[in-house]
């Protein structure tokens, strides 16, 4: 009956003048009569468009046998709470309550100054909203993060960044945060670096990239651009397909390089005004592998010399170099296999002049599921009807 009484006293209290939640730790006897410890929440709610009562129990029994076993090492407690390798403080009203020494030491304040401070003056300006949100909800018994990283403004003003893991508590039967703050400015600082250093690595990959299709370029001038046009439509059509950004980024880089192996193809051959021989074909078919060889030892992220080799496969297993069919080849080979094709048809060689996309599309549509791939050749198809893709220096 007692402790129905102050519940009952705490609802009422919670009801009738108090705005935030009123919190009580509680023993009840359960019906199997074990005696039981609950953190009781009381809140006052809009029910229906009247004022009511929210009563939430938690049963903490453990963490009070946890409390009751810290009281009766309280001052082996003390000693660890004020030579804590972390942060430790008690954030009620919007004020700091308490602060451990380490807190001072991260702040820079003295115990006093620190005392009673608005918590919000020491949150940097961008990061103060969000974090004094996700306070108050935390104080209104809201289930948020108990994890969370911003930055901090120090007494001489330096920008820290902070990680902090906060948890509600009852500090003198009201709400308050209990938060303990890690100073994690280095780590953040090593992160970005590394972050950089992967901006300048990216870099330097593009470039290096850009230099091997160009190096293409300079010994076939009469296909000059092909690669690039190439990359842009399987781009366009990995994204269509809805691949991620990693797959989409392999289908560019494969793109560029697609045609490396080129470059052991002599000049003569790659320029013939004429049709080909079967022998002089028979050569031009061995490039795919050669950029095989030239890439199969860098290590790329991704697996760009197995896309390159399979470029020129066919559903049907008539491609080459290994007749492979269907989804024996990757679906970026496959990819690439088509914008191969429309960019080639599109475009003047020495032989023959442009046959223009709707020749190049035609071909495509009309081997659908025989020679390509049939959802590629739907999006490459559905990508240029819509007008959401043209080759920018063909005017197609």
């Amino acid at each position: 009956e007692g402790e129905r009484g102050r519940i009952s006293a705490l609802l009422a209290d919670a009801i009738g003048r108090e705005e935030r939640p009123l919190i009580e730790d509680i023993q009840i006897a359960t019906r199997d009569q074990r005696e039981v410890w609950v953190s009781c929440i009381c809140k006052k709610i809009d029910y229906q468009g009247k004022t009511a009562g929210l009563i939430t129990l938690r049963e903490i029994t453990d963490r009070k046998r946890a409390e009751e076993r810290l009281l009766a090492t309280q001052e082996r407690n003390r000693l660890l709470i004020e030579n804590a390798n972390e942060g430790i403080v008690v954030i009620q009203d919007g004020v700091l309550k308490f602060a451990n020494p380490k807190t001072v030491e991260i702040l820079g304040y003295t115990a006093q100054e620190l005392v009673l401070k608005p918590v919000a003056d020491v949150i940097h300006s961008e990061d103060r909203q969000v974090v004094m949100e996700q306070h108050l909800k935390r104080l209104d018994g809201d289930e948020v993060s108990h994890v969370s990283q911003f930055r901090i403004v120090d007494k001489g003003g330096n920008t820290k960044w902070v990680e902090l893991n906060g948890v509600l508590f009852a500090w003198g039967s009201r709400p308050a945060d209990l938060c303990f703050v890690n100073d994690i400015t280095e780590r953040k600082q090593a992160e970005e670096q590394i972050r950089e250093s992967c901006r300048r690595l990216e870099s330097t990959l593009d470039s290096v990239i850009q230099a091997m299709a160009v190096t293409v370029e300079i010994r076939d001038r009469h296909t000059a651009g092909h690669q690039r046009r190439v990359t842009e439509l399987a781009h366009a059509i990995a994204r269509e397909l809805g691949l991620s950004w990693e797959r989409s980024r392999a289908v560019r880089i494969a793109g560029l390089l697609h045609d490396l192996g080129k470059i052991t193809i002599p000049t003569e051959i790659l320029s013939k005004p004429g049709r080909l021989t079967d022998m002089e074909f028979a050569i031009i078919k061995t490039h795919p592998k050669a950029g095989y060889e030239i890439l199969k030892n860098i290590e790329f992220p991704w697996p760009i010399a197995e896309i390159v080799v399979q470029h020129h496969e066919r559903m049907d297993g008539s491609g080459y170099p290994s007749g492979l069919k269907g989804d024996e080849s990757a679906l970026e080979s496959r990819i690439l296999a088509v914008a191969d094709v429309v960019e080639a048809m599109s475009s003047h060689r020495p032989y023959r002049p442009a046959l223009g996309i709707d020749k190049a599309l035609k071909e495509i549509a009309g081997n659908r599921g025989l020679l390509y791939d049939a959802s590629v050749v739907d999006a490459c198809i559905s990508l240029f009807n819509r007008g959401s893709f043209k080759f920018a220096d063909q005017g197609v």
